[in-house]
């Protein structure tokens, strides 16, 4: 009976340690996950254009800005109907502090039946809001940010463009 309870009693602590070290293993797995990797200005310009986008740098209209922006452009389509920007700013904490003000400023427009999504997972996060028939979107990865506020039509296809760059 001794054995078979020493048996028990190692087979609980194998137990709990197999589970600690699981834990930890998908822990640094999570960890390494959740970091991304930025596009260039330049490459947002050249996809834009590509995908049949006019793409105009209006960087020199932030030159008075209280933000820190150097590089700035906005891509629109043929009708000017929608249209998505990208921004490369100082440093992460920049575009941090740029992200939490555009995301204050889509949750105070809201109403009460909206659908919503927030990730903010290691350089990265992404905040998308429909309401009042538009689509806002602002994800951003380390200095860079992309920001959509659009028709709810052309959401999905702006999401699509967004998804491809990455972000």
């Amino acid at each position: 009976m001794k054995k078979f309870n020493r048996r028990i009693q190692f087979m609980k602590k194998f137990k709990i340690l197999l589970t600690l070290v699981l834990s930890f293993a998908l822990l640094i797995g999570l960890t390494g996950c959740g970091k991304k990797t930025a596009i260039g200005p330049e490459d947002f310009k050249k996809k834009m254009e590509d995908a049949g986008y006019n793409v105009t740098d209006v960087t020199s209209q932030y030159a008075n800005s209280e933000y820190a922006m150097e590089k700035v452009y906005i891509a629109y389509d043929n009708d000017k109907t929608h249209q998505l920007e990208f921004y490369k700013v100082s440093s992460s904490e920049e575009a941090d502090r740029i992200y939490e003000s555009e995301k204050k400023k889509f949750e105070a427009t809201a109403s009460d039946n909206k659908t919503y999504s927030n990730v903010e997972l290691g350089n990265y996060k992404k905040y998308v809001l429909k309401s009042n028939g538009t689509f806002k979107l602002i994800s951003k990865i380390d200095d860079t940010f992309i920001y959509c506020n659009v028709d709810d039509k052309f959401g999905n296809k702006m999401a699509e463009f967004v998804k491809n760059f990455g972000y």
